[in-house]
């Protein structure tokens, strides 16, 4: 369907311009709860081989998303610059088929990402942004983390995400970090490095029994900082 829509446009319609003001639009994904656009405007110029288009506009789940990009009529590749401001993190996570999304906390995100992919199933993005303060609950205990500075990559392919984690930069707790996370429907894998640990801030995020190894090496380095851990 996708593709007979780009063909209309990049064949049936080569050379022309197409433009959208104020527009609006109720998606429907399976069961979740639906999603309202407004203030959307939009403009496309097809050619005989793609179609190339730019978008922006509001919606329940962001404050303003600008999208940016080229989409071949041959293979679906598309090249997508995309901005947004004030993400819902948890509300747009779960469209996602992967329920580790599931239980992410609520919290707001501004991102920059450039996207490549080859149709729907194949995607690499870069990514940069900001996010927080989130508070995760485990266990009846809570811990708020807001991420000052990203800079990492994403790719997905045959249900696995991939996050490669060049940079991150923690205002709360504070501390660097960098590593790959690995997510799939059924299983999780994380190889992380994090750097300048305040070991106070450790209590925090020690979720209860699972970690009494952690509980008794603090009674006794109750403060102090960690240069470099690896998990």
């Amino acid at each position: 369907q996708i593709n007979a829509g780009l063909l209309l446009f990049t064949q049936g319609l080569s050379g022309a311009t197409v433009d959208l003001s104020n527009g609006s639009a109720e998606i429907r994904v399976g069961d979740k709860a639906p999603v309202f656009l407004k203030e959307i405007r939009a403009q496309t110029i097809a050619s005989p081989a793609a179609l190339r288009f730019h978008l922006s506009g509001r919606s329940s789940l962001w404050h303003w998303l600008t999208i940016e990009g080229t989409i071949a009529q041959e293979n679906l590749a598309a090249d997508l610059d995309i901005g947004v401001q004030r993400l819902k993190l948890k509300d747009s996570l779960v469209f996602f088929p992967v329920k580790f999304f599931q239980s992410a906390p609520s919290a707001e995100a501004s991102l920059d990402l450039k996207i490549t992919s080859v149709g729907l199933r194949r995607m690499k993005a870069r990514i940069g942004g900001s996010a927080g303060p989130m508070t995760y609950t485990r266990q009846s205990r809570s811990a708020t983390v807001e991420i000052k500075n990203l800079n990492g990559a994403v790719t997905y392919q045959n249900n696995l995400f991939q996050i490669d984690v060049e940079r991150l930069d923690l205002a709360t707790p504070q501390l660097r970090a960098s590593g790959q996370l690995k997510i799939e429907p059924d299983s999780f894998s994380a190889n992380v490095q994090v750097r300048d640990l305040d070991i106070a801030k450790l209590r925090e995020f020690a979720p209860g029994k699972a970690d009494d190894d952690i509980e008794k090496i603090l009674r006794y380095i109750p403060v102090g900082k960690i240069p470099e851990l690896t998990v």
